[in-house]
């Protein structure tokens, strides 16, 4: 191979290094949201009409900042549900959220606190509570579902 091969080999090489980091770029410039749930702090907190809460950290890992629309708790569905078309049950929880608190911005983090009411107490025993959340840069409900074995372990007292 002669010198002219070996030159346009690298340029090859440092081409696919410029575009894949690039791509890289491109997809951490996005928002890019995780939803966490805390439910140490539902067992242990009360309000004042006796109802436990419940909170939910939304993480923004990307550089640029989005706008929540909307938090919402959900039932998930059996699998017959979901063959027969059902939709899930769910419970909107825009009124809670203040006008201050619907922007994320880019790598950080937010913390709603929401009341359990009695349908999310049921859904959370049975282990079929969705917690998700809607933002202004994708149609995409970014959600976290809780596990069976974790809802039995952290119920809120009654």
């Amino acid at each position: 191979m002669s010198f002219s091969d070996w030159l346009a080999i690298g340029a090859v090489l440092i081409s696919l290094s410029a575009l894949v980091l690039s791509f890289i770029r491109w997809r951490d410039s996005k928002p890019n949201i995780r939803v966490r749930c805390m439910f140490l702090m539902a067992s242990r907190a009360k309000v004042s009409n006796g109802r436990s809460i419940f909170g939910v950290i939304a993480m923004n890992r990307g550089q640029a900042s989005t706008t929540l629309l909307e938090a919402r708790v959900q039932r998930r569905r059996k699998v017959g549900e979901i063959l027969l078309g059902k939709k899930p049950k769910q419970i909107l929880f825009n009124n809670y959220i203040t006008e201050a608190d619907h922007r994320i911005e880019g790598g950080s983090a937010k913390r709603y606190q929401f009341q359990h009411s009695d349908e999310t107490t049921e859904w959370l025993n049975e282990g079929r509570l969705t917690v998700g959340l809607l933002c202004s840069h994708s149609s995409k409900v970014y959600s976290t579902k809780i596990r069976p074995a974790l809802a039995n372990k952290r119920t809120p007292p009654s």
